[in-house]
């Protein structure tokens, strides 16, 4: 009798089929867009020194060749930004000493908000070993369709005992008054579409604390480094004063404001029911 050995990664739980967790790539479609629409610049600037005279040249080669800047610039700096910024290894220790820091440790109750493919709430679960944690999502667009990738990700990392993906808008959590004790929004928060849902989003994460709950936001920070990165994209991130504004206005009893820098700076915000 033959008996078939397999290799099992050290992020593989026993009973799945896939050897690592599949993140995905956060907005991989647009950059790769930007970046194809630069490389079509760079054609048809080189096919106007080509082809064209005069004024047509020159008109030519300016419009297309700040196309093709611009496109190419944005679409590398994704690299970086991927790999360093929103995916770097050990990602897990952010958010234990976050949680180490302000003392949050023990049974609870815990939210993901925008979780997508789950890497955010399963590294939650990891940095809380004795809580239970909810991935939140629409589930739209680069989230996937449905909490099947996250919850596949979840055996993988060996916390699907402790954690739950479902269908949620972050404007209508599904958990009744009081119920949270912590809830993470990991760079969701600039992606609402307008000032006043975002503030409706805080009184709904408000809502579903309990008294003396914690709530976790972090965002990418516009600024100098944000603007060389992403140039006449970076007006998508909001600004450090944004966000102190904004959260300082949200009602919770207390805020704390850190500063994480990989690469881009990140605003690392902590509150308080």
């Amino acid at each position: 009798m033959m008996i078939k050995r397999t290799r099992q990664t050290r992020n593989e739980s026993p009973g799945t089929t896939e050897k690592k967790p599949r993140y995905g790539f956060i907005a991989i479609r647009p950059f790769l867009t930007i970046g194809i629409v630069g490389v079509a610049g760079w054609m048809v600037a080189i096919t106007g020194i080509l082809r064209l005279e005069g004024l047509g040249r020159w008109v030519t080669l300016t419009v297309a060749g700040m196309i093709g800047i611009i496109g190419t610039w944005v679409a590398v700096s994704y690299i970086p930004l991927y790999f360093l910024v929103l995916r770097p290894r050990g990602n897990e220790n952010f958010w234990a000493n976050q949680f180490t820091k302000h003392g949050i440790s023990g049974k609870l109750v815990a939210i993901d908000a925008g979780c997508g493919t789950g890497q955010v709430t399963i590294e939650v679960a990891k940095a809380l070993p004795d809580a239970h944690v909810t991935g939140i999502d629409i589930f739209k667009g680069m989230s996937g369709t449905s909490p099947g990738q996250p919850t596949r990700n979840a055996k993988i990392e060996g916390v699907s005992d402790r954690v739950t993906f479902k269908k949620g808008n972050l404007l209508d959590l599904p958990f009744p008054d009081n119920s949270v004790d912590v809830v993470t929004v990991g760079s969701v928060l600039h992606e609402i579409d307008s000032d006043e849902n975002r503030k409706a989003a805080l009184e709904e994460i408000k809502r579903v604390l309990k008294p003396g709950g914690y709530f976790f936001t972090v965002e990418l920070l516009r600024d100098w480094r944000m603007i060389l990165a992403m140039l006449v994209f970076a007006p998508v991130w909001k600004t450090g004063k944004y966000w102190k504004e904004l959260l300082l206005n949200a009602g919770y009893s207390s805020l704390d404001v850190g500063l994480e820098t990989r690469m881009l700076n990140m605003g690392v915000y902590c509150m308080q029911k």
